[in-house]
């Protein structure tokens, strides 16, 4: 056997989504897909989003940031205090500034990487079946250092490599601006889309499965967010989204909006100063 089929045979499946097919309880997928489709946004064009209700815009200033604490504890322990320097996330990025390639590997690897010996990722996984597609979308290629077309890549945590799955032209991108609610361009020339597998995330949980993609969701992201703090000084934030037509997104990503659809878009960046939320 050669090195490459070794390589290939140790970290790869190639017929994995057959053999998904046949063990899947389909009762169960249609169940969750149904559920996935009900928290989704469809765009239309020309729609003019509603506003929020005065009562409800009132209680979302009074609570935004707010805790909410026991009516009723039986005692309290006051702990240490420490130093937090702690940035809030960015309204926009620095549109401006061209990513270095090395630096986009570097914050990628190590917040989506595998370790080439365990094969386990800096974040935990409901049964070690990491079924977060994690996927590179680039909407300026001539920001990103190293990147030739706009689109979709799929990133390789084992080789710390991008697969190109969809190419952006020119006349593709008011499209997907249109997916995002934008009228005035991108916050940022390149951001993260965590995509779901659902047949992965449901075969062995079942239902509860899907809690775990979520759940993983927000380990990645939050993961990303470190990432960025610690190897940038700071000086890189990120910002999360799901306001954006899940399917259209997901469609023009070129995947199938029921296997695997887009669940959460996380900008990334330059910081801008002043422009934190």
């Amino acid at each position: 056997m050669s090195k490459e089929e070794r390589i290939m045979n140790e970290y790869y499946t190639s017929d994995w989504d057959i053999q998904a097919d046949y063990l899947l309880d389909y009762d169960v997928f249609d169940k969750v897909a149904r559920f996935h489709q009900s928290t989704t946004f469809t765009y239309k064009k020309n729609q003019i989003p509603k506003g929020v209700r005065q009562d409800l815009y009132t209680w979302l200033l009074e609570n935004e940031r707010k805790l909410s604490l026991p009516k009723n504890y039986i005692s309290k322990v006051k702990l240490n205090d420490f130093k937090l320097e702690q940035r809030n996330s960015p309204l926009n990025f620095d549109n401006q500034y061209i990513i270095p390639f090395k630096l986009l590997s570097e914050i990628l690897h190590r917040s989506f990487g595998a370790d080439k010996k365990s094969k386990s990722r800096s974040f935990p996984s409901a049964g070690a079946l990491y079924p977060i597609i994690v996927l590179v979308l680039v909407f300026d290629k001539s920001k990103i250092d190293g990147i030739v077309d706009n689109g979709v890549y799929f990133y390789n945590v084992y080789e710390n490599s991008l697969l190109q799955i969809q190419k952006w032209e020119k006349n593709d991108m008011e499209k997907i601006a249109n997916a995002f609610y934008l009228n005035e361009g991108f916050p940022s020339p390149i951001a993260i889309g965590y995509s779901i597998d659902m047949r992965k995330s449901l075969l062995k949980y079942r239902t509860k499965g899907y809690r775990h993609a979520l759940i993983e969701i927000g380990l990645m992201a939050q993961r990303l967010r470190e990432v960025l703090i610690s190897i940038t000084n700071n000086t890189f934030g990120e910002r999360c989204w799901s306001g954006f037509s899940d399917n259209s997104l997901t469609y023009y990503s070129g995947l199938n909006v029921r296997h695997s659809p887009i669940t959460l878009v996380q900008w990334f960046g330059k910081r801008m100063e002043n422009h934190d939320i």
